[in-house]
C-alpha cells in the first residue's frame, strides 16, 4: 500500500509563512528558519508573489483554472 508521504500545513503554520514573506524572507531563509525543503519554500515565495495570502492558504486563482496560460510565466502558449 502506498502511503502519502507529503507533509500538510495547517492555517496557523500558512500565515506565518505569509507573515515572513512579508516581512522579506526568501526560499532560503524561510526553508531555515522553519525547517523545510528550499524547493517547497520557493513554491511558497512565487504563491505568495502571484496571488498573495490567498494563493497560500489553498484558494485557486481564476487564472490557474485555465489551462492554456503557461504556469510559470502566465503568458499563452
Amino acid at each position: 500500500m502506498c502511503r502519502d508521504r507529503r507533509r500538510h500545513y495547517d492555517d496557523g503554520f500558512m500565515r506565518v509563512v505569509a507573515d515572513l514573506i512579508r516581512g522579506g524572507a526568501g526560499r532560503r531563509s524561510l526553508a531555515r528558519r522553519l525547517g523545510v525543503p528550499v524547493s517547497t519554500a520557493g513554491k511558497w515565495v512565487l504563491s505568495y508573489r502571484f496571488g498573495g495570502e490567498a494563493a497560500l492558504m489553498g484558494e485557486r486563482c481564476v487564472l490557474a483554472s485555465w489551462r492554456p496560460l503557461c504556469e510559470r510565466c502566465f503568458s499563452a502558449v
